[in-house]
């Protein structure tokens, strides 16, 4: 296990949620209140990009909201 070269990691690592943001290229939701909330929505942006790194689905609300638009 290399940290550093982790798709989501390594961006944490070097630059925190602002890195992660700009490495994976995604744009959260306006309007987070703090850096854990920026992470928490970047992850849940990302998810279905990085299931085997960003799971389980659960954890992002993920499972329940496409029940729900089913």
């Amino acid at each position: 296990y290399k940290p550093e070269s982790h798709p989501i990691c390594g961006p944490l690592i070097r630059g925190g949620p602002a890195e992660l943001v700009k490495a994976l290229g995604v744009k959260p939701e306006p309007g987070y209140i703090d850096e854990c909330h920026l992470c928490y929505l970047t992850r849940r942006e990302a998810a279905e990009s990085f299931p085997n790194f960003l799971c389980p689905k659960q954890v992002y609300g993920l499972d329940s909201i496409k029940e729900e638009n089913s």
